[in-house]
C-alpha cells in the first residue's frame, strides 16, 4: 500500500509522533500517518527509533474493538518510520472541550467503560500503556479507541530494556506517583491511576493537575472507585483494569442490586466482625456511594462497633474520612436526647479510631455544637473526655483552642468543666478570650 501525504496536522500532545493526513493509493481513502518525531537534541536517537518501532508492533499486536487499528507500516526516506491508521472523527479531549462541566452520565459510562475494557484486554496481554489521557482516546464512528502506545511496556519481555531506569515518562497530569520516580518499574496499577484521573475528568469536567483530584466533586456512585484508583499506595489500587471493569459494572449496570444499601452495609459489617478483611472495602464502598441515605447514616452508622470503625480507619482511611464528612451533615440539627447520646458515643469512638487530622477536628467541633445546642450534659462530658485526649497530641491543643474560639456560644457550655481539667494554657486562653 502506498500513501499520498496531504498535510501535517497541528496536533498537541502527540507523544513521540507527528501526524499527517494522507490518502491511500490505490483506493483514495483518507488515513492518518504517524511518523516518528525527530529531535535534533535527542542524545540517543537509536533508542528513540526503537521505542517508536515498539509502538508500531505493540499497536498492531493488540486486536480489540476499542484499540486503534493499524492498517500498515513502513519507512519513508524523507521522514523515517511510520504507521497508518483509519482517520479519526475526533478525540476525547475535543469532547471534554465541548462539555466543560463533564459529559452526560450515560456517555461517561459508555465511553469510559469501553476504554477500561480495552485496557483490561491489554493488561491481560501483558501490555501497560503508561500514557493514558483524553488525547489518546480517538473516536471512529462514535466508537472510542485507545491510541499511542508509544510508552507501552510489554511485561515479561525484553522490551523494558529501552526504557531507561529512573526516568519519568508520561504526561504529568495523568501519571501515577511512582511513575515520576521510575517509568521502567511500573505495572498495570499505574494505568489504573491514570484511568481514575480520566474518570474524574469525564464526570466533573475538572482538568487534572499533578495532584490527586477532589473525589467528593465526582458523582457519589463513582467516589469509591476513584478512591481506589487514585490511592497513593499502588498496592491499594485495583490490580488491573480488569478489576476496575468489574467494580465499574457494579455501579453502572442497568440491573439494580436487589438489596438496599442498609442491607448491604449490614451484611458487610457481619463479615467484618467475622474477620473478613475484604468486607472492609465493601462496607466503605456502600457508605461512600450513598452520602444522602439518611437511614444508612442515622440508623446504621452511629451504631458501628469500635472494631468496624478501627478496620475502616486502618484499611480504608480516605473512604472513612469521607464517611465522617457525610455523617456530619446528619449530626447537625435537632435530635431527641437519647439519640444525641448515641451520636456523641459514635463520634468519640470515631475520634479514637482515626488518625486523620481533618476528621478529628471535624468530630471535636461537631461534639461541641451538639452538646451546647441540645443543652445535653452527657454530650458535654463526652466532649471533655475527647478533648483531654486530644490536647495530649503534639500541636493539637491549638486545634482545640481554634474550635473554641470559632464557636464561642457553645464554648461557654463546656468552659467550667474544661477549666477543671489539666488544660494547656492556649486552651485556657481561648476560654478566657470568649468570656471577655
Amino acid at each position: 500500500m502506498r500513501y499520498k501525504v496531504i498535510r501535517q496536522l497541528d496536533c498537541l500532545n502527540n507523544g513521540q509522533g507527528v501526524i499527517w493526513e494522507a490518502r491511500t493509493d490505490p483506493g483514495d481513502q483518507k488515513v492518518a500517518l504517524k511518523f516518528m518525531k525527530r529531535d535534533p537534541l535527542d542524545p540517543d536517537p537509536a533508542t528513540s527509533e526503537e521505542r517508536f518501532l515498539r509502538e508500531i508492533r505493540c499497536q498492531m499486536s493488540l486486536q480489540h474493538p476499542n484499540v486503534v487499528n493499524v492498517r500498515g507500516s513502513g519507512t519513508s526516506k524523507a521522514r523515517g518510520p511510520f504507521y497508518a491508521m483509519d482517520w479519526a472523527d475526533g478525540s476525547l479531549r475535543g469532547r471534554l472541550g465541548q462539555n466543560p462541566n463533564g459529559l452526560p452520565d450515560d456517555e461517561v459510562q459508555r465511553i469510559f467503560g469501553q476504554i477500561v475494557d480495552a485496557m483490561a484486554y491489554a493488561h491481560n496481554e501483558g501490555v501497560v500503556h503508561r500514557d493514558l489521557k483524553p488525547e489518546n482516546v480517538l473516536f471512529f464512528d462514535d466508537v472510542p479507541r485507545l491510541a499511542d502506545f508509544g510508552l507501552g511496556l510489554r511485561l515479561l519481555s525484553n522490551s523494558a530494556r529501552i526504557t531507561r531506569s529512573r526516568l519519568a515518562m508520561g504526561t504529568p497530569e495523568y501519571m501515577a506517583p511512582e511513575q515520576f520516580n521510575d517509568a521502567h518499574d511500573v505495572g498495570p496499577v499505574a494505568d489504573v491511576y491514570s484511568l481514575g484521573k480520566i474518570l474524574h475528568e469525564l464526570s466533573t469536567g475538572i482538568t487534572p493537575n499533578w495532584f490527586p483530584p477532589d473525589v467528593s466533586k465526582a458523582p457519589a456512585k463513582y467516589q469509591y472507585i476513584l478512591h481506589r484508583c487514585l490511592d497513593q499506595d499502588p498496592g491499594k489500587r485495583y490490580a488491573t483494569a480488569g478489576q476496575l471493569a468489574q467494580a465499574l459494572n457494579l455501579v453502572t449496570s442497568d440491573a439494580s442490586l436487589l438489596s438496599s444499601p442498609e442491607e448491604q452495609a449490614k451484611q458487610a459489617l457481619g463479615q467484618i466482625m467475622a474477620d473478613d478483611p475484604q468486607a472492609v472495602h465493601t462496607l466503605a464502598e456502600v457508605l461512600v456511594r450513598n452520602p444522602e441515605d439518611s437511614t444508612l447514616y442515622l440508623q446504621f452508622v452511629p451504631l458501628l462497633p469500635a472494631k468496624a470503625m478501627k478496620a475502616l480507619a486502618q484499611h480504608a482511611p480516605s473512604e472513612f474520612a469521607q464517611v465522617l464528612v457525610n455523617f456530619d451533615q446528619f449530626a447537625y440539627g435537632n435530635h431527641p436526647f437519647s439519640f444525641c447520646d448515641k451520636l456523641a458515643d459514635f463520634m468519640a469512638l470515631a475520634y479514637s479510631a482515626t488518625t486523620d487530622f481533618t476528621s478529628r477536628r471535624l468530630l471535636i467541633a461537631r461534639l461541641l455544637e451538639l452538646g451546647a445546642s441540645h443543652n445535653r450534659w452527657y454530650v458535654r462530658n463526652v466532649f471533655v473526655a475527647v478533648v483531654v485526649k486530644a490536647v495530649k497530641i503534639p500541636g493539637f491543643a491549638q486545634v482545640v483552642a481554634d474550635v473554641l474560639r470559632e464557636d464561642q456560644d457553645s464554648a461557654e457550655f463546656v468552659a467550667t468543666y474544661l477549666r477543671q481539667q489539666s488544660m494547656p494554657q492556649i486552651v485556657l486562653n481561648a476560654l478566657e478570650a470568649n468570656a471577655a
